[in-house]
């Protein structure tokens, strides 16, 4: 599978979930428009990683889904440095402000979410 989907096989997966989604809404009351949010056509999931395991919770900042700026903050897991950004769907360049519980010390990154992927997440990393 090639690593860029063009526009129209996006659509076509679209389109095609799309179908789906109408069937599940009727069996199920699901919301259509929750099953167009999780194919990552208006913004991404974010999961922000610390390759330093340095730092302890991380703020991220960007353009939502609405188009509005939006922030919220997690706490990276002791295991792997991480934090899920769950239910918040973010498109353009993010800001990710790294903090230390128990410290001044913070570090500031940047990365670029895209608008449309096929997969509803994109990894930020702080490299080490």
């Amino acid at each position: 599978m090639a690593s860029h989907l063009s526009h129209m096989a996006i659509r076509r997966t679209v389109i095609g979930i799309l179908t789906v989604g109408a069937v599940v809404t009727a069996t199920t009351g699901a919301a259509s428009a929750d099953l167009v949010q999780t194919l990552g056509t208006n913004g991404q999931q974010v999961r922000a990683c610390d390759d330093q395991a340095f730092y302890t919770a991380v703020k991220i900042t960007g353009t939502s889904q609405s188009g509005t700026t939006a922030s919220t903050t997690g706490y990276l897991d002791p295991v792997d440095s991480c934090h899920s950004f769950t239910g918040w769907w973010f498109h353009g360049t993010v800001t990710l402000k790294w903090f230390r519980d128990g410290s001044s010390k913070t570090k500031t990154t940047y990365c670029n979410v895209p608008k449309v992927l096929p997969e509803n997440w994109v990894l930020c990393v702080n490299p080490a």
